[in-house]
């Protein structure tokens, strides 16, 4: 006879399942960084033992692959932990001037806008009420894919406007680099999901992932969209008030 006590499954609650994600997330994001870290330092000790010139041509390849393994996997965790703060910080709502938070976007971009020689035109981009830190970021990480994908031999150019609508605010980052095909619009938003060969445009494809979650904690929207002349644009809409 079987005294043992019957087994219910507990169904969770939206929140507390959000709770569970949360904080699984908070730890994978910090817990990565050390094994990252000793992965790194032991390789490099081996390498070390061993004299450069003892190396073959095939074991310098691999190590070669195994650092940039480690690069993609610590930008993976750099990604996750962006993630995580978003989702778990409290915003700090405020009435903002658009154009001073993308001054601030761009003064963190100044070395990949130099170096790509890119070309931004910033126009007249009306005030948003939010969080002005997030709201940087966002404006951040759809910047740098606009100089990042640029086409081969092209020097990107950026257009930065925004409009009202419907009591928002809505802003469209207009670029002429590789452009994204309808189909491949959704998943552009996923994290992780890299659309075109690593060889050729490194990254993690965290921008518009993250920016996403940012916009939709803030109740606004981001779409992909093009403009007269077939050239990407990356729109989203924030409330006015």
């Amino acid at each position: 006879m079987n005294n043992s006590a019957p087994q219910h499954n507990k169904t969770l609650s939206v929140e507390e399942v959000a709770e569970e994600y949360e904080e699984f997330l908070y730890i994978v994001s910090h817990d990565l960084k050390t094994p990252i870290r000793h992965i790194r330092d032991f390789t490099t000790l081996l390498i070390k033992s061993r004299s450069e010139k003892d190396l073959s041509e095939d074991e310098k390849e691999w190590v070669e692959y195994l650092n940039e393994s480690l690069d993609h996997l610590a930008d993976m965790q750099d990604a996750l932990l962006s993630l995580s703060r978003i989702i778990t910080k409290d915003f700090e709502y405020e009435h903002c001037n658009a154009h001073s938070i993308v001054e601030l976007a761009l003064s963190s971009l100044q070395d990949i806008v130099e170096q790509k020689e890119a070309a931004l035109d910033i126009q007249d981009l009306p005030d948003f009420y939010g969080d002005a830190d997030q709201i940087q970021c966002a404006f951040k990480y759809i910047i740098q894919n606009a100089v990042t994908f640029h086409k081969p031999g092209e020097k990107p150019q950026i257009i930065i406007s925004g409009y009202e609508k419907d009591n928002q605010s809505v802003y469209e980052i207009c670029d002429n680099g590789i452009g994204i095909k309808t189909e491949f619009r959704d998943d552009a938003f996923k994290l992780f999901r890299q659309l075109n060969r690593k060889d050729e445009y490194p990254g993690t494809g965290k921008g518009l992932a993250l920016s996403k979650k940012i916009i939709e904690r803030h109740n606004g929207k981001i779409w992909i969209t093009e403009d007269q002349n077939q050239r990407t644009v990356i729109a989203f809409a924030l409330p006015k008030q």
